[in-house]
């Protein structure tokens, strides 16, 4: 389906470890950087007290905020491949029968209205192939975290909000909620990241418990 099978008998696992680490890393500098500006735009305006605090504070805001496309595109890459890696393993679980091919886990992020429900099910079918005890014939009945559709709802929202809503004129403020939207969404990826990293090195380990092709 969608060449969801291609090449699915050659699939070797690799481990996703390392551009995990890289990915949760990287997830949490975004934070780091969102935090300010999420903060100063839900405060009030002199929130910080001490007018020399406060420009201070407002100088580090924006350079978090300069700083945060590069991180983002940093974040996109390391994810993207993170995702390609555990995406691929399953095929060497045994696991077929994917809704996307491997191809689609970076083109289903770019092509329009695809990108809006390509993503979430290959993360979900990733989800519940990664499983200890899912089989070729069982991995569509396991059941998926609800912390999937969140995350989900959490990107949507803070990509489209932004220019939806910035003709309300509250753009601080609104700023500042797509920035805690995107702040939230962030910790539900990284979590995402994190458990099915573990649940595949556990696989893999229970099935071979050899050193694994990073």
């Amino acid at each position: 389906m969608r060449g969801a099978n291609e090449n699915e008998k050659l699939a070797v696992y690799r481990s996703p470890v390392g551009w995990a680490r890289a990915t949760i890393a990287l997830f949490w500098c975004t934070i780091l950087l969102l935090t300010p500006s999420t903060l100063a735009g839900l405060g009030p305006h002199d929130w910080m007290g001490d007018p020399l605090e406060t420009r201070t504070s407002l100088r580090f805001v924006e350079l978090a905020e300069g700083a945060f496309p590069y991180i983002r595109f940093l974040l996109a890459a390391a994810f993207l491949v993170w995702l390609f890696r555990v995406r691929n393993n399953l095929g060497a679980f045994g696991i077929r029968g994917l809704r996307w091919g491997p191809r689609w886990t970076i083109f289903g992020w770019f092509v329009p209205v695809m990108c809006f429900f390509v993503p979430y099910q290959i993360v979900t079918d990733i989800w519940r192939g990664s499983q200890l005890d899912a089989t070729a014939e069982n991995w569509r009945t396991k059941p998926a975290s609800p912390e999937l559709s969140l995350w989900w709802a959490c990107f949507i929202v803070g990509a489209l909000a932004a220019p939806l809503l910035a003709p309300l004129g509250i753009a601080a403020t609104l700023h500042a909620l797509v920035n805690g939207i995107t702040i939230l969404g962030s910790v539900l990826a990284l979590r995402l990241v994190s458990a099915i990293t573990e649940q595949q090195s556990a696989r893999y380990n229970s099935e071979n418990g050899d050193a694994v092709l990073s």
